[in-house]
């Protein structure tokens, strides 16, 4: 597999290990490849990422920390929330246009 594929089964075995993921298997293991996954496990395992990175990336719970950690007046002053997200716009269908 390619190396983020081997990345994240690393990760997965990593994370199964210490119990933080709520699984019976590494899917790599009956699949060596990603995009053959269920769908459901696929959703499972990209909300797991996204809450590990959340609680274990220190750049993100610094950014959660001071933003958070002021008054509301303070936070009004400094702008919007680095953590929301929010369409950049809308077409005449009303589809929403994003940029992350």
């Amino acid at each position: 597999p390619s190396s983020w594929q081997r990345l994240l089964s690393e990760t997965i075995d990593g994370k199964l290990r210490t119990g933080e993921l709520d699984l019976r298997y590494n899917p790599f293991k009956a699949t060596q490849n990603y995009y053959s996954w269920d769908p459901t496990i696929k959703l499972h395992v990209l909300k797991s990422l996204v809450e590990w990175q959340l609680t274990d990336s220190l750049v993100v719970r610094d950014l959660i920390e001071r933003y958070y950690s002021k008054t509301d007046a303070a936070r009004r002053r400094d702008g919007p929330n680095p953590l929301e997200v929010a369409p950049l716009g809308y077409d005449s269908k009303k589809r929403a246009y994003w940029h992350f």
